[in-house]
């Protein structure tokens, strides 16, 4: 059976660590395709001021993944209106990949708040958790809630152990905000670091 795991998020922008996240997970799980998923409008957190418009987040996904074989972009959530809810994007996945396993990866701290999702039990009816953690991540909290999705919601989740990546989009759209451009460009795969500099993304002029 083939595989195929989703990668959402706003992508504000995208960074080496969602690399190295689907790295992991298509690895440890031998998938045969990653879908890169930019969110139009995330329901877990409002978008900060700078940030560039969803077509924009979308281009510099793909910048991020072009050089990867097995990665993909898909513009699914763009398309809709209204919120980008993971439970719809699940059900459209399992009608265009039909006889596929399908995961959703996720991060150590989403897990912790996934049971408080739109609709977690219609997203794990159709998919499976592929869970990369993260360093200092207290793992007796992490078997807990992963054990306490598998029987609420008949969730399957997978651990991926892998060495961590500790950056996050917040931390890289201050650096670039306060011109810290090389700093910030450590954490950027090349392509994304030389777009966001020639547009001037992340530059807030209040």
């Amino acid at each position: 059976m083939k595989q195929l795991a989703m990668m959402g998020g706003s992508f504000n922008p995208p960074h080496l660590g969602h690399i190295h996240a689907a790295k992991a997970a298509a690895e440890s799980l031998n998938l045969d395709k990653v879908l890169f998923i930019p969110s139009k409008i995330p329901p877990h957190k409002g978008l900060p001021k700078g940030t560039p418009e969803p077509e924009v987040r979308f281009e510099l996904t793909k910048l991020a993944v072009a050089e990867e074989e097995r990665f993909e972009v898909s513009d699914i959530e763009l398309m809709r209106e209204g919120y980008s809810y993971t439970a719809v994007t699940a059900r459209i996945l399992y009608d265009l990949y039909p006889g596929y396993k399908l995961w959703l990866i996720l991060g150590t701290d989403m897990l912790e708040t996934f049971a408080m999702w739109y609709k977690p039990h219609e997203i794990v009816k159709y998919m499976s958790l592929a869970v990369v953690g993260r360093k200092n991540n207290d793992d007796e909290i992490l078997m807990s809630c992963a054990e306490n999705l598998r029987k609420t919601l008949g969730a399957e989740v997978e651990i991926i152990d892998t060495e961590a990546f500790e950056v996050s989009s917040t931390q890289i759209r201050e650096l670039l905000c306060k011109g810290k451009t090389d700093e910030a460009g450590r954490f950027l795969p090349a392509k994304v670091k030389e777009y966001i500099l020639r547009e001037r993304l992340y530059i807030i002029h209040d």
